[in-house]
């Protein structure tokens, strides 16, 4: 149901809960299911009505339900994430992962933890991020779910990337895409081959990833609906694939996508899987990424945030006033598109190692 029948299975849903008795059971699961299919669809309720998760939490709790209160709190941190609300997330998710230990339930102890991962990566705190994550796939082999598995496996390519390992990170998109065969879940492959090409974009294979950006986009399009993602993985999709456009001539970017879009799922994912793809050609090793938004001062200022800096700091650093390291923090928050000093700070890590290494 999850790869192509997202909206015909909420519409059955919404139409089962209109029947469904308002206290049991039955009603849980059915509000459980309409929860996470609205949540990826990004589906709001009626004007004075309950949304599916509120609902089911609400009714957890009054059925006395821990295991079940247990995944709505997981579900609620989850949406607060992508809604970039990080004090309602904590607070879901610490109540859930008391849940989780009190209970010795394996899956929402993985699943809270991997969504522990995802805030601390949103964040911009890369190595709790990390540690996170590693901790939820230690509980893997107790967990019969192969789609969690498989998303903290993509999460954690994401950092490795950010961390600057590409290399390590392919590998970890590719363990991704091992978990998910046989679940037949077209857009979250397609989202696993996206991180795949932002790995072979860091080290310079830019034609290899406009076909897997192709093929990643041919997927999604065939679900039918535009799910949502953290703003996280949307801003570095955005530059990975600015950054492949500027580097190839517009003709081989354009074959290349088109390539990857008649790709059919089998055929993407053995691509993506391939362990030694071709070094990148002699063109590709020279091209430059998307020109900097950034002006040369607000490039420093932003380096400076980068190392941890306070405002005062680098007004001393760079002999100005804190009032102008103000104006030009706020400056690059615009021009960024980001709201704190550890996504400024994850962009310039993002955008030193594509300089590194399309330098070489």
């Amino acid at each position: 149901m999850f790869a192509n029948h997202l909206r015909e299975g909420f519409d059955i849903l919404k139409s089962l809960l209109a029947l469904a008795p308002a206290r049991s059971p039955a009603r849980l699961k059915a509000l459980w299911a309409a929860g996470y299919l609205g949540f990826y669809l990004g589906e709001q309720p009626p004007k004075g009505s309950l949304a599916p998760r509120e609902e089911g939490l609400a009714l957890a709790r009054e059925l006395g339900e821990p295991r079940e209160i247990g995944r709505f709190l997981a579900g609620a941190g989850s949406e607060a994430i992508v809604r970039g609300d990080v004090a309602r997330a904590q607070a879901h998710l610490d109540e859930a992962l008391t849940l989780a230990r009190q209970h010795d339930d394996a899956w929402l102890l993985q699943v809270t933890t991997m969504w522990f991962g995802i805030l601390r990566w949103s964040s911009g705190d890369l190595g709790a991020a990390r540690q996170l994550l590693e901790e939820a796939l230690v509980v893997s082999p107790r967990v019969p779910d192969a789609r969690t598995t498989a998303n903290t496996l993509i999460v954690l390519s994401n950092v490795a990337l950010l961390q600057g390992d590409p290399h390590r990170a392919a590998a970890l998109g590719r363990d991704s895409l091992a978990a998910r065969q046989g679940l037949h879940d077209a857009w979250s492959i397609g989202v696993t081959l996206a991180v795949v090409a932002h790995c072979d974009v860091a080290i310079g294979r830019f034609e290899r990833a406009a076909r897997l950006f192709g093929a990643a986009e041919g997927l999604q399009m065939s679900v039918g609906v535009t799910l949502r993602m953290p703003p996280r993985w949307h801003d570095d999709h955005v530059y990975h694939v600015a950054a492949t456009r500027q580097a190839l001539d517009e003709g081989t970017f354009e074959a290349a996508w088109a390539e990857g879009q008649a790709m059919t799922l089998d055929e993407a994912v053995a691509y993506a899987q391939e362990t030694e793809p071709p070094d990148p050609t002699p063109v590709e090793r020279h091209a430059r990424p998307a020109p900097s938004l950034l002006t040369r001062r607000e490039h420093e200022v932003a380096d400076l945030i980068a190392r941890g800096l306070t405002n005062a700091q680098i007004a001393a650093e760079l002999i100005i006033s804190e009032r102008t390291v103000d104006t030009h923090a706020e400056h690059i928050r615009a021009k960024l598109d980001v709201r704190s000093r550890a996504e400024i700070a994850a962009w310039v890590t993002r955008h030193a190692l594509a300089e590194q290494v399309l330098s070489s």
